[in-house]
């Protein structure tokens, strides 16, 4: 609100300011991206259906992917898409 107040006093012209962020949806596409998202949850897509979990750990070709149910070693080559949830 403050910054609201100060923009009225200071400016003549109407104008819309639009933040955004780049977290909602965000596509990962590297493996330094995968490191800064570790314990972070993602949706996965390896063949043609997204899967919910958790990156454990991510390492130099692959990294920990923790579902409900499972765990495994996924390589970065076999990853079709992945964005945060």
């Amino acid at each position: 609100k403050m910054i609201l107040l100060i923009l009225e006093a200071n400016l003549k012209y109407s104008f819309t300011l639009e933040l955004s962020t780049p977290g909602i949806d965000r596509k990962i596409k590297s493996d330094r991206e995968f490191k800064i998202f570790e314990g972070k949850k993602i949706k996965l897509m390896l063949d043609n259906e997204f899967e919910e979990g958790f990156i454990l750990e991510s390492k130099p070709e692959s990294f920990i992917f923790k579902t409900d149910s499972k765990e495994i070693n996924v390589f970065y080559s076999d990853v079709k898409k992945a964005k945060l949830v």
